[in-house]
C-alpha cells in the first residue's frame, strides 16, 4: 500500500511537472505566434509529403503576394505557381539539398497583380531520422525596394561610366590640348591633341619628359605661370611660349587652375591649352600690316586727311602737307568751314565749307569721289585738288566717327585740260587743211564731222555728207569687210586698216586705204570712230601692173625648171641607152649610179615646176618619190627590205634639196646594194627632224650587215661617200657614223635661210613604205 501512496503520490507530481510545462510550452507557442502573427516578414512551413502543402503562413503572405494564408492551404502547389520560371528550379531542389542548417536564397514571386516581388528567403531544413528532407520552414523578405535601389545604382554607375567614356572621348577629341602634372613637373595625364601639338610620338615619350627642362625654355617661365595661378586663387587664363621636341616653340594659352588637397596643398595641375602661334603670327603680321599701312600712307603721293565726328582735322599725312602747304600742327583742329582755305569751283564761285566732301559724308554716311576744288596756300598760290571722301562706320552703328578724305594735286591737269583746248584747235586746223579724207564717225557709221578735202577727192562738200552714212558712198561689196573692221576695232579697240572703193559725186569708184581708230568716252570704252583715207587708185593701178609682171616670171621659172628637168632626163636616158652597150659589170653600175643621180636632181625640177613655190619643195614627198625609184631601180624585194620615213613637214630651196637629195640618194643605194645579201631581210629608215636651236637633223640608218670595223668614212675610196662628204661639206653641215645595230648616219645642217619649217607636221611621219 505504502508503495501504491509513493508511485500515486510520484505519478501526481510528473502530471503536474508536465502540465506546467504544458503550460509553458502553450504561452510559448502563443507568444511565437503572437511574433509570427504580426511579423512584416512572410514566416511558413511547407511540407514534402505524403501530403504535400503549407502547415503555416503568416498573415504578411497577403501584403507580400496579394494571395490569403487560406489560398496557400487550399493550393499546395501555389507557391511553384507563383514563383519566376527562371527560380523554380531553386524551390524544386529544396526537398533534395544536401545536408546544412540554413539555406539563403534569393527568389522572385508573381504578385496576384501581375507584378515581380523579389524576396530574400532564409529557409531551413526539417529531416526525419533518415536525413530525408520532411518539410522546410522559412521566412521571406521583401526587397524591392533595395533591388530598385540597386538597380537605379547600377544604371547609375552605368551612366556614370557612359559619362566617363563621353568625357573621355570628348577629351580625346578635343583640337585643344588636355593635361594634368605634378607640382613637380611631370604629366600625369595627356590628350593625343596635346601630344601632337608639342611634337612627341606618343603619350609615353611626353610623360616621361621633364616639364621644367624640357617644355619651357627658361626655368623661371615655369615658376611664373605657377605664381599668376596662385595669385588668381587658383584659376588663371595666361599666354606664353612653349617648347617642342623639335626646339620650335609653339604659343599657347593655357586655361589653368591648381587642385589642392584639404591641407592646402598643390596636388597637381591641370588646364586646357590651345594653340595660339597662328594667332600670334596673324597679331604680328596685323602690326607689321599697320606699320606699313603708316608707311604707305605717309609715302602716299595723295594727300590724306582724317576728320572727327565734329568735322576737325585730327590727322594728315606728309603729302597732305606738302600739297596744302600746311604743317600737320597747323591743320590739326581747322575745319572745312575755316575761312582761311578761301576755297572755290571751278567757276571761281565759292565753296561752302558745309558743301566740303567730307562734311556730307559726316551728314549722309556716303561716299563721295573726285570733288573738283580750288585753295590756297599760305603763300597765295591756288592750288586745285581732286577730292575723295570715305566714311568710317563701326558695325551696327548708322553715324559715321570719322571720315577719311584723299585728294591730289590737279592743278597740272588743269593747265593741261587749257593746253588740250588749245591743241584741238590746232589739230582741227590740220584736219581743215589735209589732204586725206578725215571724218569723224559714230558707231552706226554716221558721219558727224568730214574735212574740207572731200571736195576735192570725191567730189562732195562737208555739208552733203554731215549726217549721212558713210556706207551709202561705199562699194556693196566692200560694206561687210568694212562692218567686220569696225565690229573688230570695237571688241579689241585697235587700229584697224582696211582698203574699199568710194563713189565719186560723178559716179565713178576709186581706190581708198582706210585708218580705223577708236575715240575712247567714259569706261574706256570706244564711242566714236575716226577714219582717215587716201586715194590709192594709182598705187593699186601699179601694184596689178606688178603682179601681171610676177605672173610671167612665175611661168618663165616653171618653164626653165621643166626644161632642165627634160635635160636631165635626156641626159638619163643618154646614159641608159649607152650603158646598154657596156659589158663590164662595174662600169655598167657606174652608169646605173649615175643615172640615179641625175633623177635625184631631175626630180627636185620636177617637184619645183609643179608646186606653188618655185623656190622651195616640201622635202617628205620628194623623198618618197625618189625612195620609190631607187627600189624599183635595184629591183629590192618589198618583202625582205622595208622602207620607214619620219620626215617633218620642211621645204627646202633648191641649194639645199639637191645636195640632200644626193646624199640620201648615195646612201639608201649603199644599203640596197650591200647591208641586206640575198636572203637576208631588213628595214631602211629615213628621217628629218629640226632641233630646238634651229638645225636639221638627216638621218639614214639600216640594220644591215654594217661596215667593216676598220672603216674610215672621211678616208674612203668609195666615190659615193666621198660625194656624200663633199655635199655635206658644201651645206656646212657635220656627218657621224654610227655602227650600233647596223649603220646609221647622222648629217646635222646648220640653220639656214634655205630650209622652213611651215609648223604642222603634215609630211610621211612614223610611216611604213614598200615597194
Amino acid at each position: 500500500m505504502k508503495k501504491i501512496f509513493k508511485s500515486l503520490l510520484r505519478y501526481q507530481r510528473n502530471l503536474a511537472g508536465r502540465r506546467l510545462t504544458e503550460k509553458a510550452l502553450r504561452e510559448s507557442e502563443e507568444r511565437f505566434r503572437r511574433i509570427a502573427e504580426n511579423a512584416p516578414d512572410l514566416i511558413y512551413r511547407y511540407r514534402f509529403g505524403p501530403a504535400p502543402g503549407f502547415e503555416y503562413v503568416n498573415p504578411a503572405v497577403t501584403m507580400m503576394t496579394g494571395y490569403t494564408p487560406e489560398e496557400y492551404y487550399a493550393d499546395p502547389n501555389l507557391w511553384l505557381t507563383l514563383a519566376h520560371p527562371d527560380d523554380r528550379a531553386q524551390l524544386d531542389s529544396l526537398q533534395n539539398s544536401p545536408a546544412t542548417d540554413i539555406i539563403d536564397l534569393t527568389l522572385r514571386w508573381m504578385h496576384k497583380d501581375g507584378t515581380i516581388i523579389w524576396t530574400e528567403q532564409r529557409i531551413l531544413p526539417i529531416r526525419d531520422e533518415t536525413g530525408q528532407v520532411t518539410a522546410i520552414e522559412g521566412v521571406a523578405r521583401n526587397i524591392n525596394e533595395r533591388k530598385k535601389t540597386e538597380q537605379a545604382l547600377q544604371e547609375s554607375e552605368k551612366a556614370l561610366r557612359k559619362s566617363e567614356e563621353r568625357f573621355r572621348t570628348l577629351v580625346e577629341r578635343l583640337t585643344d590640348g588636355v593635361y594634368r602634372s605634378t607640382p613637380e613637373g611631370k604629366f600625369i595625364e595627356v590628350n593625343p591633341a596635346m601630344i601632337k601639338m608639342l611634337g612627341y610620338a606618343g603619350k609615353d615619350e611626353l610623360m616621361a619628359i621633364d616639364i621644367k627642362k624640357d617644355l619651357y625654355f627658361d626655368v623661371q617661365e615655369r615658376e611664373v605661370v605657377v605664381d599668376a595661378l596662385q595669385k588668381a586663387g587658383g584659376d588663371e587664363i595666361d599666354v606664353f611660349r612653349l617648347r617642342r621636341k623639335d626646339g620650335h616653340e609653339v604659343w599657347v594659352e593655357d586655361h589653368g587652375q591648381l587642385i589642392y588637397d584639404d591641407a592646402g596643398r598643390v596636388v597637381y595641375h591641370e588646364g586646357i591649352l590651345r594653340d595660339i602661334s597662328l594667332r600670334k603670327r596673324a597679331e604680328e603680321a596685323l602690326r607689321e600690316s599697320e606699320a606699313r599701312y603708316r608707311s604707305v600712307i605717309s609715302a602716299l603721293a595723295e594727300g590724306v586727311i582724317l576728320f572727327d565726328a565734329d568735322g576737325n582735322i585730327i590727322a594728315s599725312n606728309a603729302s597732305a602737307e606738302r600739297i596744302l602747304g600746311l604743317s600737320a600742327e597747323e591743320m590739326r583742329g581747322r575745319t572745312s568751314s575755316d575761312p582761311r582755305w578761301r576755297a572755290m569751283r571751278e567757276d571761281n564761285t565759292p565753296f561752302p565749307g558745309e558743301s566740303h566732301p567730307a562734311m556730307v559724308s559726316l551728314r549722309t554716311g556716303q561716299p563721295y569721289d573726285n570733288v573738283i576744288m580750288g585753295v590756297y596756300k599760305p603763300t597765295g598760290e591756288l592750288t586745285w585738288i581732286s577730292i575723295n571722301s570715305q566714311p568710317l562706320i563701326r558695325p551696327h552703328e548708322q553715324k559715321p566717327y570719322a571720315v577719311v578724305a584723299s585728294f591730289y594735286d590737279i592743278t597740272e591737269r588743269k593747265w593741261a585740260e587749257e593746253a588740250l583746248r588749245e591743241s584741238e584747235e590746232r589739230y582741227r586746223l590740220l584736219a581743215e587743211n589735209s589732204l586725206d579724207l578725215i571724218e569723224l564717225l559714230d558707231l552706226d557709221g554716221n558721219v558727224l564731222y568730214a574735212s574740207p578735202s572731200h571736195y576735192y577727192v570725191i567730189g562732195y562738200t562737208p555739208n552733203e555728207l554731215a549726217h549721212q552714212n558713210l556706207f551709202r558712198v561705199v562699194h556693196h561689196d566692200d560694206v561687210p569687210r568694212a562692218l567686220a573692221a569696225i565690229n573688230s576695232l570695237l571688241a579689241a579697240s585697235t587700229r584697224k586698216t582696211i582698203e574699199l572703193r568710194l563713189l565719186k559725186k560723178n559716179g565713178d569708184w576709186i581706190e581708198m586705204e582706210a585708218l580705223l581708230s577708236g575715240i575712247f568716252g567714259p569706261g574706256n570704252a570706244v564711242h566714236r570712230i575716226l577714219l582717215s583715207a587716201r586715194d590709192i587708185t594709182a598705187w593699186k593701178q601699179a601694184e596689178e601692173r606688178i603682179k601681171a609682171s610676177l605672173q610671167e616670171k612665175e611661168v618663165l621659172l616653171k618653164e626653165i625648171h621643166h626644161r632642165v628637168k627634160n635635160n636631165l632626163q635626156i641626159i638619163s636616158s643618154l646614159l641608159n641607152l649607152q650603158s646598154g652597150y657596156i659589158q663590164d659589170k662595174d662600169a655598167s653600175e657606174m652608169f646605173k649610179e649615175s643615172r640615179d643621180r641625175i633623177r635625184a636632181m631631175s626630180l627636185i625640177h620636177e617637184k619645183l615646176y609643179q608646186s606653188k613655190d618655185l623656190a622651195r619643195i616640201d622635202f617628205a614627198e620628194y623623198m618618197r618619190h625618189l625612195t620609190r625609184h631607187l627600189f624599183r631601180s635595184y629591183g629590192v624585194n618589198s618583202r625582205a627590205v622595208g622602207l620607214k620615213i619620219n620626215v617633218d613637214k620642211v621645204l627646202l630651196d633648191i641649194d639645199t634639196a639637191i645636195p640632200c637629195g644626193l646624199i640620201v640618194n648615195e646612201l639608201v643605194s649603199n644599203s640596197l646594194k650591200y647591208a641586206f645579201p640575198p636572203g637576208v631581210e631588213g628595214e631602211i629608215c629615213i628621217s628629218l627632224h629640226p632641233e630646238n636651236d634651229g638645225r636639221l637633223v638627216l638621218m639614214v640608218s639600216d640594220n644591215g650587215a654594217g661596215l667593216p670595223p676598220d672603216f674610215d668614212l672621211h678616208k674612203t675610196d668609195s666615190l659615193g661617200l666621198q660625194l656624200v662628204n663633199t655635199l655635206t661639206d658644201q651645206l656646212e653641215g657635220t656627218i657621224a657614223l654610227d655602227r650600233s645595230g647596223g649603220t646609221a648616219f647622222k648629217i646635222m645642217l646648220q640653220p639656214h635661210n634655205g630650209f622652213v619649217m611651215p609648223g604642222a607636221s603634215d609630211g610621211i611621219e612614223n610611216s611604213d613604205l614598200s615597194f
